[in-house]
C-alpha cells in the first residue's frame, strides 16, 4: 500500500451518526477504554490498534470537525490549551519506500512480513516500520508552556475525539431538535453530529430573533 493508496482507505472511512456517537462517547469514559468496542459502534474497518485509532480520527473529522480542543496540566500548575487540526497528524515526513506502508502494532506484525532475518536486520526494519507509523499518523500533540517554557508531549484522550459534546448536551440537543421542529428521535439519531449541531444553531438563531 502506497501513501495515495492509504490516503484512498482513510477516504473509505464513514461517518458516523449521532447514535453511534452517543453509544461510543459512553464507552470512552471507562478508564480502561475498549478500542475494539469503538471500532465495532463507529463501523470502522482496521485491522490493528494503531491503524484502527487512526481511522476513529478519520471519522471523527469527517462526522464532527477537523479541530479538536485540548487541555493539558503542566507540571508547573499551568493549564495549556491547544486547537488541533486533525490534518496536520497525518502524513507527516519522509517514507521508508522500501518498507510497506502498513501501520504495525507488534514485533510480531513485523515477523509475519519477513521470514527468516536477522536480529540486527529486524532491528532495522523495526525502527524503519516504526518511523512510517509517525509518518503516516502521530497522534503525539506537543504543546509550550509560556510560564515555565517547558514542552508537554501528550496524546489525545478519546474522550476529547469521539464527541464536542457531553452525553448530557447530546440529550438536551435531542430535546431541541424534537420540540422546535417536525423531527423525532430516528431522525436525530441518523445526523452525522455536525448536521445536529447546524440545526442546533438555527433553532438557536431563530429563538433569538424572537
Amino acid at each position: 500500500m502506497n501513501k495515495i493508496e492509504y490516503q484512498k482507505f482513510l477516504e473509505s472511512v464513514p461517518k458516523y451518526k449521532t447514535h453511534q456517537e452517543k453509544d461510543a462517547s459512553i464507552v470512552v469514559l471507562d478508564k480502561n477504554i475498549d478500542i475494539l468496542k469503538l471500532k465495532e459502534l463507529l463501523n470502522l474497518k482496521g485491522t490493528n490498534l494503531n491503524e484502527i485509532i487512526a481511522m476513529i480520527f478519520q471519522s471523527r473529522k469527517i462526522s464532527v470537525s477537523e479541530i479538536i480542543d485540548i487541555t493539558v496540566n503542566c507540571n508547573c500548575n499551568n493549564v495549556l490549551f491547544k486547537e488541533v487540526d486533525i490534518n496536520d497528524l497525518f502524513f507527516n515526513g519522509d517514507l521508508h519506500t522500501d518498507i510497506p506502508i502498513k501501520i504495525v502494532t507488534t514485533s510480531e506484525d513485523i515477523l509475519d512480513l519477513y521470514d527468516d532475518i536477522s536480529l540486527l536486520e529486524f532491528e532495522e526494519i523495526e525502527k524503519k516500520f516504526s518511523d512510517n507509523n509517525k509518518s503516516i499518523f502521530n497522534p503525539v500533540v506537543e504543546l509550550k508552556c509560556p510560564k515555565c517554557n517547558s514542552t508537554i508531549k501528550t496524546n489525545i484522550n478519546f474522550k476529547d475525539i469521539i464527541s464536542k459534546f457531553t452525553i448530557k448536551n447530546i440529550f438536551e440537543q435531542y430535546v431541541d431538535i424534537t420540540t422546535f421542529t417536525n423531527m423525532n428521535k430516528k431522525d436525530v439519531d441518523d445526523m452525522a453530529p455536525f448536521e445536529r449541531e447546524i440545526f442546533i444553531g438555527i433553532i438557536q438563531d431563530k429563538e433569538n430573533k424572537g
